[in-house]
């Protein structure tokens, strides 16, 4: 028989004083089997006394793991290659997390079966294991704080000619106490969403931020403004007069992804949900793994499990949401004309939505040196940006404002503010009337 260490298998020549963190990872994950009398190699070594280590290990069981094992956990004696072994199966449990009893629900007493070895579970990931366990939803928990507001929810109601009825929306439990996603959609609510911009294509400068607070509704509703305002619209200049304009994240996609990811979050791990914008792409992360029983590919494909019932009821009869489980499929089709796709990474403890700017084109690297030939000579005091305007009318009649924001990438009034350099370093001219005005070398 060949035995080789897995995800399912562990082997050990003998009881060892961790075996009580082995059995522990393997009762949190899927389940193993552990080898008493096996060494790392699949040599059969034996053991010399199977009851007495039977029961060695039972009692490791019952004095070192808190919250029963029985029913998840058996010992048996096998007999391989002549020799005594003792063979642990391991069910994956119920009532998880396990952990040991000297050291409580925190990393250095929650182990996990990973690959080949045993590792300490993080925080987030014990919060999963209790979350999962419990019989009720994390948002049916009871809040913590019972002086809550709904000022901005009632209004939003009132603009949608919705009636808010507390009892209709599930905020309360049978006692009367507000709930967890009773919390989230008050006034009170902590949870919030951190927009930035960056300046290229990394965290290294900032061009813009902000801190969506309140309400759940309120943060979305500031986080849809904030991308409404850096999701511009940029002009395909042709050959001929004619002029494409397009979004830089085309259709509903950075609304479907934003949604996606509050109305899937999972709320008991900390840190915010953020939507992150770079000169090619914008990402859009929340806290939380897929629900249990979804693999990336049913997500992909449209299938849905809540996770958070009444968040996704209120955000529906808010208008938020059109259809159940069409988010993932309507980003897809947004993207359905473009080369870059978008892309869904899925961690331990989070999701990661990439868009990426249709509109955006690697930037091509002047030459510092170029032939006599085809040198260009700027006129002295010309700022980067102006030599890039410079340089297209050298090649142009004329140019425009508009043309101005897409070649140099730079917002209306800042494409005002080049022009106007220009025009009082007496470089250029203004013609035509005020709606239809452009601009030569002088």
């Amino acid at each position: 028989m060949n035995l080789v260490e897995n995800q399912h298998i562990e082997l050990k020549r003998e009881v060892v004083d961790d075996l009580a963190k082995e059995i522990i990872a393997f009762a949190n994950v899927d389940g193993g089997k552990i080898y008493i009398g096996v060494d790392d190699d699949g040599t059969i070594i034996g053991i010399d006394d199977p009851d007495a280590v039977s029961q060695k290990i039972s009692n490791i069981v019952t004095e070192s793991i808190d919250k029963d094992l029985k029913g998840y956990i058996s010992i048996e004696n096998e007999i391989i290659e002549g020799k005594n072994i003792i063979v642990i199966h391991i069910a994956r449990g119920a009532d998880r997390p396990y952990y040991l009893k000297s050291k409580g629900l925190m990393p250095s007493g929650v182990y996990v079966r990973v690959g080949t070895t045993k590792k300490p579970a993080s925080d987030e990931l014990i919060k999963r294991m209790i979350y999962e366990s419990m019989d009720t939803s994390y948002e049916r928990t009871v809040s913590e704080n019972q002086e809550l507001t709904f000022e901005y929810l009632q209004k939003k109601f009132k603009d949608k000619k919705k009636e808010f009825k507390m009892n209709a929306l599930n905020f309360r439990n049978k006692d009367g106490m507000y709930n967890f996603a009773a919390f989230l959609f008050s006034d009170q609510n902590t949870y919030d969403i951190k927009c930035a911009t960056y300046e290229k294509l990394s965290k290294v400068i900032f061009r813009d931020r902000e801190l969506c607070e309140g309400s759940l509704v309120e943060c979305l509703d500031k986080a849809l403004l904030y991308a409404k305002y850096h999701n511009m619209t940029r002009g395909v200049i042709t050959s001929s007069p004619a002029r494409i304009d397009q979004k830089d994240y085309p259709g509903d996609s950075i609304r479907e992804a934003l949604i996606n990811g509050i109305i899937h979050k999972d709320y008991y791990m900390n840190g915010s949900t953020r939507m992150e914008f770079f000169d090619d792409r914008v990402e859009i992360m929340s806290m939380g793994a897929l629900q249990k029983g979804l693999s990336v590919d049913d997500m992909l494909d449209g299938t849905t499990a809540y996770k958070n019932p009444i968040i996704v009821r209120v955000f529906h009869i808010l208008e938020y949401i059109e259809h159940y489980g069409t988010g993932i499929l309507r980003i897809k089709e947004a993207y359905e004309n473009y080369d870059n796709k978008p892309e869904f990474k899925v961690g331990d403890s989070y999701v990661r939505v990439t868009l990426y700017n249709t509109n955006y084109y690697e930037p091509v690297a002047r030459e510092e040196v170029r032939t006599m030939t085809n040198a260009i000579i700027f006129p002295a005091g010309l700022t980067e940006q102006e030599k890039v305007v410079y340089e297209y009318l050298l090649k142009n009649n004329s140019i425009t404002r508009k043309n101005v924001e897409i070649i140099v990438n730079v917002k209306y009034s800042r494409a005002g503010e080049i022009i106007n350099g220009l025009l009082n370093k007496n470089i250029i001219i203004k013609e035509g009337n005020t709606k239809k005005s452009f601009y030569k070398l002088k």
